[in-house]
């Protein structure tokens, strides 16, 4: 009967611990650089872009930084201009960067699907809504 307590209790916890990483909860929880992040495979991936540049920076499941060295990582951008591919290449520490060259335009309906292979070949992925996300608080 303990043991039957014990699994209960077990897997209501870990049912708890799924449910924190959501993408709704990464949207109403403040992120580390005012990005979107995601979840994906091992990683909390949190994406900043601005006019030239797409940033991601790579953290572990309680948000520390883990290194991007090693990492193969690649967006592909949708918008109402089409379809671009970006590859990007490892930073300084937890970073993995992009140049969107000139004329990106962020808009309502943009789209970043970001692939990230780890060096012993697990491919991860996470989707990002970057055009219509609001940072929902800033943190102190």
């Amino acid at each position: 009967m303990l043991l039957r307590r014990f699994l209960t209790s077990l897997l209501l916890i870990l049912v708890s611990a799924v449910h924190a990483h959501d993408n709704s909860y990464f949207d109403n929880n403040p992120s580390p650089h005012g990005g979107q992040v995601r979840m994906a495979g091992p990683f909390h991936l949190e994406l900043t872009l601005d006019q030239d540049a797409l940033t991601v920076y790579v953290m572990n499941h309680a948000n520390k930084p883990e290194t991007s060295q090693g990492l193969d990582a690649s967006a592909v951008i949708l918008d109402s201009q089409g379809k671009t591919r970006l590859q990007l290449v490892p930073g300084e520490g937890n970073v993995l960067e992009g140049d969107l060259g000139d004329g990106f335009r962020l808009t309502q309906e943009t789209l970043v699907m970001l692939m990230v292979k780890t060096p012993d070949g697990k491919q991860h992925q996470a989707r990002f809504t970057p055009g219509s996300y609001t940072p929902c608080c800033d943190e102190d």
